[in-house]
């Protein structure tokens, strides 16, 4: 057998049988880490304590906004890295978080009662089309949007605050994110409006 018959046996061996045997997903990166493909529930972890959690509200002077959390949601890497400089492709790709948020505003302080996530604004908000959620180094972005809700039992900002506060909120972009501690951008400063 000759030198170029063995590595056209070597080569099909490595690339054909296994693409014959299970099909193209042999080829298939796992572990990829793109918002499409993996999915997962809102979960915080404080200590020791693991909670799910199960909606968000945010809540103004004129009512609450919410937002239904349970089920699982587009999740991904909070840092990548950015690809934004690439000539050509980088304004296709997108820029990392850090750099989306990098002249975020900070909005407001988010607590933990029962089992959701409430957002008390310092100022009036923005208006904002998208809500993300980072905790650790993940970012969730839940695919419904807030709207508008009425509660059965009406929360008073006291209430609210003597609830567990787990983070912050900032704007930018039209994007609403809530950090919750322990997180990537713990050490971030954001501006105050």
């Amino acid at each position: 057998m000759d030198r170029r018959s063995f590595t056209k046996s070597i080569l099909f061996g490595t690339v054909a049988i296994p693409t014959l045997i299970t099909g193209p997903a042999a080829f298939a990166n796992k572990n990829r880490d793109d918002f499409e493909r993996q999915t997962a529930r809102v979960i915080l972890t404080l200590l020791t304590l693991t909670i799910v959690v199960t909606s968000f509200l945010i809540f103004t002077k004129r009512g609450y906004m919410g937002m239904d959390l349970t089920g699982e949601h587009p999740v991904g890497p909070a840092e990548k890295l950015d690809s934004s400089k690439i000539p050509l492709l980088g304004k296709l790709l997108s820029q990392s978080i850090s750099k989306q948020f990098a002249n975020a505003n900070l909005i407001g302080t988010l607590y933990l009662i029962g089992s959701t996530l409430v957002l008390l604004p310092l100022l009036v908000l923005a208006t904002f089309s998208t809500l993300w959620l980072t905790h650790r180094n993940q970012v969730i972005k839940p695919e419904k949007r807030l709207r508008k809700i009425k509660l059965k039992t009406e929360l008073t900002e006291a209430q609210i605050k003597a609830g567990r506060s787990v983070g912050r909120a900032v704007l930018a972009n039209g994007i609403l994110l809530a950090i919750m501690t322990p997180s990537i951008f713990d050490t971030v400063e954001f501006k105050s409006k």
